[in-house]
């Protein structure tokens, strides 16, 4: 579908902001004075956003960053831990913080503590610069750490690296976190706009019902192959298959052109 170059999108609070070029959200944490801390009403409204981008098929992907170049996110607000930030539950037992069928990019600039790290644990993509800080410090405020990011974590760089993180609540560098598969990549400050927007770029033209595919057939091995996943992941493998993209990307190959996809 045709959509605007740069287009202003309404979110429920300011301190979430969206911007769509093209075919890419980005969705940038605005409360810079906080560090980008995750207020309740934040994590109120992203999985509003999640449902809505789902839905709408000019969004091929979404870029998740924070603003003021200091932190991506520093983690939940302190003072609403055990209230709103976690829907009056004590466990941390939370679902995902952003479900989206769609690819995710995480651009990451400093700061991305505790809930910041499980925000990004969401997308798809983590690219960081050199001065990225990452940390899970549940164990210095006597709280648990989320089972949904763990299992994230786990299935990402393994129980080994989760257990040490979780345990020490030690920070890393960008270094670390990309020796141990954190991150996909690490971009200086001078360049990270500009490559994480010629990925998204790359992504976004690719055929988006595979793209929806692939990302569900990575997160269930993510999560140990469960049968909810697997299903999912099963189920979007088939639409492809019988999809009016398939045949569109059959004849674009035949025809040497770029395909035209429509989602459907």
């Amino acid at each position: 579908p045709t959509v605007p170059l740069v287009e202003p999108l309404a979110t429920p609070t300011e301190h979430l902001v969206a911007v769509q070029d093209g075919h890419v959200v980005w969705l940038t944490m605005n409360r810079p004075d906080k560090h980008n801390a995750l207020s309740g009403e934040m994590m109120a409204a992203l999985p509003q956003l999640a449902a809505q981008w789902d839905a709408d098929p000019s969004i091929r992907v979404v870029v998740m960053r924070g603003a003021g170049g200091r932190a991506f996110v520093s983690g939940a607000d302190i003072g609403q831990l055990g209230g709103s930030i976690d829907g009056g539950r004590s466990t941390g037992n939370r679902p995902s913080m952003f479900p989206i069928d769609k690819p995710v990019i995480a651009l990451i600039e400093g700061y991305c503590i505790g809930g910041g790290l499980a925000l990004a644990l969401e997308a798809d993509l983590r690219i960081a610069t050199p001065d990225a800080v990452f940390s899970v410090p549940a164990g210095r405020l006597g709280i648990a750490y989320p089972n949904d990011a763990i299992e994230r974590l786990v299935g990402i760089i393994g129980a080994t690296h989760t257990s040490r993180l979780v345990m020490t609540a030690e920070r890393i560098d960008a270094a670390k976190a990309l020796a141990i598969n954190l991150l996909s990549e690490v971009v200086e400050r001078s360049d990270i706009e500009a490559r994480v927007t010629a990925l998204a770029a790359t992504i976004a033209s690719n055929a988006p019902l595979s793209l929806r595919a692939g990302k569900l057939s990575v997160l269930a091995a993510v999560r140990g192959g469960r049968s909810v996943e697997l299903e999912a992941a099963e189920a979007a493998a088939r639409t492809c298959w019988t999809s009016a993209d398939f045949v569109e990307g059959r004849a674009a190959f035949a025809a040497k052109r770029p395909p035209n996809w429509t989602g459907q």
